[in-house]
């Protein structure tokens, strides 16, 4: 699915969201590696094996010729500062109205509306490509990822206790959150 659309952050800075191409590979893996460090909320964490350049050009070269499947990056004055992705749940026909999503921000361009913009461009793509249902587990302990989904009409259906065991033995609890597409996308942040 093809995306490029310009956006504005809260404080009024030009934000280019497009697909991902080959060429962004190796500054999404370097995104996506600091994300990992400067954030707890994430599978992954410091000690786990790093994303590398060839696994993300293979997904991004993946994404660019599925015809229901997106990876996005957010750029602002040429720079990548965030990246999304689309997937499908599946292949079956009993799944083809489910899809997944994830987005994650540098830690510097968050709390600046980039989520925002890049929540509205994944939710238009999977509005377009005919899914029913979006769907994402975050964290319940992200209290502005939460939000975020929130504000978008995602509604929390269930609750995996203990899916993450931190270094300090606490554990953080996955929110299983759906958005059923009765709800419009909005896109009040384009320019």
């Amino acid at each position: 699915m093809v995306y490029q659309r310009w956006y504005k952050t809260k404080d009024g800075c030009p934000l280019l969201i497009r697909n991902a191409v080959s060429d962004d590979a190796y500054a999404v893996t370097e995104l996506d590696n600091q994300i990992l460090l400067d954030s707890p909320f994430l599978s992954r964490g410091p000690g786990d094996e790093e994303d590398d350049v060839e696994g993300t050009l293979s997904y991004i070269v993946d994404l660019l010729s599925a015809p229901r499947e997106a990876f996005l990056v957010a750029l602002i004055d040429g720079k990548i500062i965030g990246s999304a992705h689309l997937d499908g749940c599946g292949s079956r026909k009993k799944m083809l109205h489910r899809c997944e999503i994830a987005l994650g921000v540098q830690k510097n361009y968050r709390n600046k509306g980039v989520g925002h913009c890049l929540m509205d461009a994944l939710l238009y793509l999977a509005r377009d490509a005919g899914y029913e249902q979006v769907e994402l587990n975050v964290i319940e302990d992200n209290v502005l990822g939460v939000s975020l989904y929130k504000s978008f009409g995602f509604q929390t259906t269930g609750k995996i206790p203990h899916a993450y065991k931190y270094s300090d033995s606490s554990y953080g609890d996955y929110l299983v959150m759906i958005l059923y597409f009765q709800n419009t996308v909005s896109s009040d942040t384009m320019i």
